[in-house]
């Protein structure tokens, strides 16, 4: 539970991180670990695991939390704050490139709720319209690129704190992270 022990978990993590995602093992990705669990010691290091999900978290990140993150935030979250844009955020993430007709068949979401919906997250520009490749198909619908990373591991937070975590809160406390606003 040393910083230094918690520097080494934080350097193998990475080096684990780098050769998953870059496909540096020979072509074998290593799942991490379905039993979610969650270290976090007095030094301000947490990291959590499970169900195809991992995270590193230090106070030291938060030193450069700005103002230009709650505008970037400001743009998503009210959106997401409404039961139904996020239902369809989540299943837009499922099948990218998704038709309205698919969505509407997964979110089960009247046909003119979903339009409304889908407005909505076009005009926060949070979901991309385009037409499709195939005519039939009409318009499909993707997270724009600039949220997609965000929105994914938030969603994915979000989902293993739900399960796993019971309100456990990370980096052993509250109020003692220096924001920079």
């Amino acid at each position: 539970m040393s910083k230094e022990a918690f520097q080494d978990a934080l350097t193998v993590f990475a080096y684990a991180d780098h050769g998953v995602g870059r496909w540096n093992l020979k072509g074998r990705a290593v799942p991490i670990n379905d039993e979610p669990l969650h270290f976090s010691n007095e030094n301000g290091l947490s990291l959590l695991s499970g169900k195809g999900y991992g995270a590193i978290l230090t106070r030291a990140f938060f030193e450069n939390v700005s103002g230009d993150t709650a505008a970037f935030a400001q743009t998503i979250f009210p959106v997401l704050s409404e039961r139904n844009c996020l239902i369809v955020c989540m299943t837009i993430i499922s099948m990218s490139d998704i038709s309205f007709g698919e969505l509407k068949e997964k979110t089960r979401l009247d046909e003119s709720v979903l339009r409304e919906v889908l407005d909505r997250l076009i005009e926060s520009r949070l979901v991309i319209e385009k037409k499709s490749k195939h005519k039939s198909v009409g318009l499909t619908y993707d997270i724009a690129e600039m949220y997609h990373t965000c929105l994914c591991l938030l969603l994915a937070t979000v989902e293993m704190q739900r399960i796993s975590l019971k309100g456990i809160s990370c980096c052993m406390g509250y109020g003692d992270y220096p924001i920079k606003l």
